[in-house]
C-alpha cells in the first residue's frame, strides 16, 4: 500500500480525496493485569480509503473489537496514532474530540445493550442531532422520520421503546443513530452476529445500500467470511494483535497468501452442501496463544503446518507485492516470496 497522507496532531484535516478516511499507524493497546500485560493490539498499520469498506477478520481474541474501539476513540492507545480524515484524534483534547465525534461512529454487536432502554426510538436517534446541533428542535421530528425511513423503518416506530422491537429493528435503529450525524467513518463490530439467520441478509443489504448512497468509509468486523466477501472492497486478517495480511477481497478469497488466511477460508462452511462434502478441509489445530505471552518469532508458527526454524525466531514484517493485474497485497510471512508463492499447506495440523 502507498503511504497515506497524515496531518499534524490536532489538525483539522483537509478533506482531500487522497487523505484516507482512517489511518492507524503503529497502533498499540496493552492492558495491565495482575498476571501481566495483555498485548491486545500490538503494532497495527492499516488504512481505509474514503468510501471504502474494509473487512476485518480473525478468531475471537485476535484483537478485532479492541481495534474497532481504538479506531473511533472509545479506547486510548498505548502508543501509535489514529488519524481520521487527516486529523490525529488520538492526540486531541477532550473538548476537541467531542467536537469531532460526529465524523465517526460505531455500531455494536448487541443493539439491545447499546441502546438506552429508557429512551424511545425517536429520542435515541435525535440525541446525536442535539449533541452536535445538527437541526433545530422544531425540525427534529421531521429529521428523525427521514433517518428512520433511510434504514427502512416507519415513522411511527419513533414512539416505541427498544424492548418492543425485534432484533432486526433494533439493529436498524442502531444504524440510524450512528448515521444521524452523517459520519465519514463507520465501524460495524459484528453487526449481524446477534441476529437470526433470516434477518442477517436484510441487514447486510441495508449496510451495503447505505454505504453506497451515503459514501461513508466502513470498518466491517466479522467472523462471517461470507458476509465479508459480500460487503468488503478489501480485507485485513488479524492474528493475536497483529495484521498478517491485507488484500482486495477477490484476491484474498481466491488466493490468500498467509497460511492463517488460507486456513480460515478452508475452515469456513460453504453454502452448497455438495461442495462442502467434497472440498479440501484443513482444520486449525491448537488454541490461540495467550496475548499475555505471545510466541517469539511469527506468532502463528506454533499452529502453522509449514513453519520452519526462521518462523520460530524472527518476526516477519508486513511486506507488499503487486499481484498480476495490478492489485497490491500485504502479508507477514517468511515463506511467501516476492511473486506471492509459498509452499502449499498440508492436511496434518499441529495439535497445539
Amino acid at each position: 500500500m502507498s503511504e497515506p497522507n497524515t496531518a499534524v496532531a490536532g489538525g483539522t484535516g483537509n478533506g482531500s480525496a487522497d487523505v484516507p478516511a482512517l489511518h492507524l499507524k503503529n497502533l498499540v493497546k496493552h492492558y495491565a493485569t495482575r498476571r501481566g500485560t495483555v498485548r491486545s493490539v500490538d503494532g497495527v498499520d492499516l488504512t481505509i480509503r474514503k468510501g471504502e469498506i474494509l473487512g476485518l477478520v480473525g478468531e475471537s481474541g485476535s484483537g478485532k473489537s479492541t481495534l474497532g474501539k481504538l479506531a473511533v476513540a472509545l479506547a486510548e492507545p498505548t502508543s501509535g496514532s489514529v488519524v481520521i480524515d487527516g486529523t490525529d484524534v488520538s492526540r486531541l483534547s477532550g473538548r476537541e474530540l467531542r467536537r469531532r465525534r460526529k465524523s465517526f461512529n460505531i455500531v455494536f454487536q448487541d443493539p439491545g445493550s447499546s441502546l438506552n432502554p429508557r429512551m424511545t426510538v425517536g429520542e435515541a436517534v435525535a440525541e446525536p442531532l442535539r449533541i452536535h446541533r445538527i437541526v433545530e428542535r422544531r425540525g427534529e421530528a421531521r429529521k428523525v422520520a427521514e433517518i428512520l425511513d433511510t434504514v427502512g423503518l416507519r415513522p411511527e416506530i419513533a414512539d416505541r421503546y427498544v424492548h418492543m422491537l425485534s432484533g432486526g429493528q433494533r439493529q436498524r435503529v442502531s444504524l440510524a443513530r450512528a448515521l444521524a450525524p452523517e459520519p465519514t467513518l463507520l465501524v460495524a463490530d459484528e453487526p449481524t452476529s446477534a441476529l437470526d439467520v433470516s434477518v442477517q441478509a436484510s441487514v447486510l443489504n441495508l449496510i451495503a445500500d447505505l454505504q453506497h448512497d451515503l459514501g461513508f468509509a466502513c470498518l466491517f468486523i466479522s467472523h462471517d467470511l461470507a458476509a465479508v466477501e459480500y460487503l468488503a472492497d478489501r480485507v485485513a486478517v488479524m492474528y493475536l494483535g497483529r495484521v498478517v495480511e491485507v488484500a482486495d477481497a477477490e484476491s484474498l478469497f481466491t488466493r490468500p497468501l498467509h497460511p492463517y488466511s488460507e486456513i480460515l477460508l478452508k475452515a469456513a462452511p460453504l453454502p452448497d452442501p455438495d461442495a462442502q462434502r467434497t472440498r479440501e478441509r484443513i482444520v486449525l489445530g491448537g488454541d490461540l496463544p495467550s496475548p499475555l505471552n505471545p510466541p517469539a518469532g511469527c506468532r502463528f508458527h506454533p499452529r502453522c503446518p509449514i513453519a520452519v526454524d526462521r518462523c520460530r525466531t524472527e518476526e516477519p514484517e508486513l511486506r507488499e507485492i503487486v499481484r498480476p493485474g495490478g492489485a497490491t497485497s500485504s502479508f507477514a510471512c517468511h515463506l511467501v516470496d516476492d511473486q506471492g508463492v509459498r509452499p502449499p499447506l498440508i492436511a496434518d495440523m499441529p495439535s497445539g
